[in-house]
């Protein structure tokens, strides 16, 4: 926020409606932590001292939760506002949302999603959407992820994210955080998510892959799911002599871990990604590993 107004504040001028950096067009801003507070206590007044440039195709808001609480939903609400003065239909709003808080981004009931609204994904997806956005990419991200090698049988010491219908309004949806409870269909079986179109999980664990299916099933219009297999995922299972990652617990990094694709996403591609250095072929490139036709 100090850094918006001190650039409108430097580039004053007696003309009030020129627009401080007119060949503005894309922004990225960052909340949180590290990159400062954003709360209902801020003011946006002092940032109509003149228009930040007089259109914006790109929007790009990186938001950092955490205990503290120096985000706000309010503070955010009055943030995209500000920006929609600025944009139309056609731009690009792209949101990512990391998650440093220590309960992470379970399933919570209303009681507790009241007092936690500050802290949890949904409610600043919901204040895009509620706003009017249409959200092109919507990218989640466990900063305090354990790592993927680890086994996931004590599910009460994992992190896992709840899965919300509202994630699937959007183009593109990456998620980098284990995925645990989906969302019930049978509550909303009439919806159909037309927008999305990619699906990517990176390096995290499903721990319900037949339910995220499921979950999926009412995007149409899904034309990609990537799974990448977590770094060195290759040369992990090639070293390994007892058989560990051909357990349950790592079939989600598996082919043979994702044989319902084919049942309930018939037209939707999907891919193993593999995060390594060197692919097959010894390239640097990504591999992939695509299912077998039926």
């Amino acid at each position: 926020m100090l850094t918006v107004h001190s650039i409108l504040e430097s580039t004053y001028t007696s003309d009030p409606t020129t627009a401080a950096m007119p060949q503005l067009e894309r922004i990225t801003v960052h909340i949180g932590e590290e990159w400062g507070k954003l709360l209902i206590s801020h003011t946006y007044d002092n940032l109509k001292l003149r228009p930040l440039c007089a259109y914006l195709s790109e929007v790009n808001l990186d938001v950092k939760l955490s205990d503290v609480e120096v985000v706000t939903c309010s503070g955010f609400r009055s943030l995209v506002r500000y920006f929609l003065e600025m944009t139309d239909s056609n731009t690009i709003w792209n949101l990512t949302l990391e998650d440093c808080t220590s309960n992470g981004q379970g399933y919570y009931g209303p009681s507790d999603m009241n007092r936690c609204r500050n802290k949890v994904f949904i409610s600043y997806v919901r204040i895009l959407l509620d706003l009017g956005v249409a959200i092109n990419r919507l990218t989640l991200l466990d900063r305090r992820k354990i790592s993927p090698y680890m086994m996931i049988m004590s599910l009460n010491k994992r992190r896992s994210l709840y899965m919300y219908p509202d994630f699937k309004r959007c183009r593109e949806l990456f998620v980098c955080y284990d995925i645990g409870l989906v969302a019930p269909l049978f509550a909303h079986e009439n919806d159909r998510f037309l927008t999305l179109r990619i699906f990517e999980v990176d390096e995290s664990h499903v721990l319900y892959k037949s339910d995220l299916l499921e979950y999926l099933s009412t995007a149409p219009n899904l034309s990609e799911i990537r799974v990448v297999v977590p770094s060195t995922w290759a040369k992990r299972v090639s070293s390994c002599k007892r058989g560990c990652f051909t357990s349950p617990d790592f079939a989600c990094f598996r082919p043979d871990g994702w044989c319902g694709v084919q049942t309930r996403l018939p037209t939707t591609k999907f891919a193993l990604v593999g995060s390594d250095d060197e692919s097959i072929d010894g390239n640097h490139e990504n591999s992939r590993t695509q299912l077998p036709s039926a």
